[in-house]
């Protein structure tokens, strides 16, 4: 849809309704859960970036 020029329309005319569902969970249900550990991630990608002569 365009939003400038001379076949401008205003976005609001396309809009949807957002449809949003909150649920209520037992507390059972998350007993014993913990939260994942954070990943043993060094950075780069696994990338080997050369370092320069005077660096060495």
């Amino acid at each position: 849809m365009p939003m400038w020029g001379p076949d401008a329309q205003d976005p609001l005319s396309v809009c949807r309704p957002l449809g949003v569902e909150i649920y209520d969970l037992d507390a059972s249900l998350l007993e014993g859960w913990q939260s994942p550990e954070r990943a043993a991630y060094n950075g780069l990608h696994g990338l080997q970036i050369a370092k320069a002569d005077w660096e060495k």
